[in-house]
């Protein structure tokens, strides 16, 4: 074998190679990684196409593998020559709000493409609107949701309080309350959602108690007592000289029981009505008091109390610090208190929680109630009769958990 001229021919070969390289880049230059090819094909994927708020038009765009060709197009599904649009690289095709079917031609010197052509929705998700209906009101007659206007080409999905209602059909509300409808309006993957707010109140109440359901007591038919247990959820051990509240319950196979009784009490000649089952009394206990019973029909239920007087803690007017109140603490808040951003205080069980008239608990914080029902918390007023104000959180995160706490006399504002 001669070797010099298998060297040669390599050398050959490998600078043949390289030419053709070269070529193949010169001539298949694209601006993208479709394939490359004369025949028009369309940079434009989606088929439908949904417009936002902040634009009208869309672009749609070809892939160019050579400047050298010339693309011809319509848009109404005719067929495209020389004498049809020239496509412009540099803007694309630019259509409005529409339904199009765009035609596509090639022309290379002599040579020609084959027609290409691509159906495109160009769409807007339009405000899911409603008919006859006022956004943020109140209304005193039934309430009609009925879509106005609906697109064929929008599927709409609405829930009024978490269920799923047909506003296509329409959809009556006529009871008392509060409501939140959203609209989800959808074509293909792209969607958009509308919020309503509504309030349908009852005639005779109007705006006194706003939203609340027409409703007439039950009349007070007292229920003669079987076997029935007698919940009643009290703090054992609480103080002197404040009302001690008691809550009663009805229970029939561990379920609270509706019924209506009259009980007295050892401490004085209240008497407590439970209506459907529950109810609930302040009593002040003598001071040498160990027992406060009540009475219903032939039962007697006779309760241990453990009262002392307190010695009070005092909270500073504001906590930044994280806070742990201890189990069967003595509190008395003579001022407003705030609880900082981002600042725990817990409040463990047995606690009393006496306020001064028309004090707040400002919570801008966190506020953890942990009683429990052998040994609730309770938050009363220091004055037998007057009020404290309330626990307030006007701060965004601010978060109150309550397990088993009972309030008395709040609302002084």
């Amino acid at each position: 074998m001669d070797y010099r001229n298998y060297h040669k021919e390599y050398k050959f070969s490998i600078w043949l190679l390289s030419i053709c390289i070269i070529t193949l880049l010169i001539t298949c230059k694209k601006d993208d990684d479709d394939l490359c090819t004369y025949d028009p094909v369309f940079k434009t994927e989606d088929t439908i196409i949904v417009l936002n708020e902040y634009s009208d038009k869309a672009k749609i765009e070809l892939v160019i593998c050579d400047y050298n060709v010339e693309f011809y197009y319509t848009l109404d599904g005719q067929d495209p020559d020389k004498n049809s649009t020239l496509y412009n690289p540099d803007t694309g095709i630019i259509l409005g709000i529409g339904n199009y079917l765009i035609k596509v031609k090639g022309y290379l010197k002599d040579a020609e493409s084959d027609i290409v052509e691509k159906r495109y929705i160009i769409t807007i998700l339009p405000l899911a609107e409603l008919e006859n209906f006022k956004n943020h009101t109140n209304y005193y007659t039934t309430v009609s949701l009925r879509l106005k206007n609906p697109d064929e080409k929008v599927t709409y999905e609405a829930t009024l309080n978490d269920e799923i209602v047909n506003i296509i059909e329409g959809y009556n509300v006529n009871e008392e309350g509060f409501y939140y409808l959203e609209i989800t309006s959808k074509i293909d993957t792209h969607m958009h959602k509308d919020n309503y707010e509504f309030v349908i109140l009852d005639e005779e109440r109007g705006e006194t108690e706003w939203g609340l359901k027409a409703w007439t007591p039950h009349n007070f038919d007292e229920t003669t007592t079987g076997n029935e247990e007698i919940e009643i959820i009290y703090p054992e051990k609480y103080v002197t000289g404040i009302n001690m509240p008691f809550i009663l319950k009805v229970i029939e196979n561990n379920k609270l029981k509706s019924t209506y009784h009259k009980f007295s009490n050892s401490v004085n000649s209240s008497v407590l009505n439970l209506k459907r089952g529950i109810g609930s009394i302040n009593l002040l206990p003598d001071n040498s008091t160990n027992t406060v019973s009540f009475y219903i029909n032939n039962r007697t239920i006779n309760l241990p109390v453990e009262l002392v007087k307190p010695d009070w803690q005092y909270l500073n007017e504001s906590i930044d610090s994280t806070l742990q109140i201890n189990s069967d603490s003595r509190i008395y808040i003579n001022k407003n208190i705030t609880i900082s951003k981002g600042v725990s205080v817990q409040i463990q069980s047995g606690s009393i929680i006496a306020i001064s008239e028309g004090v707040n608990i400002i919570n801008n914080g966190t506020l953890v109630v942990n009683g429990t029902n052998e040994n609730p918390v309770v938050f009363t007023c220091i004055d037998q009769e007057n009020y404290w104000g309330g626990i307030i959180c006007d701060e965004p995160g601010s978060e109150i958990i309550i397990n088993n706490a009972i309030f008395c006399r709040s609302g002084y504002h």
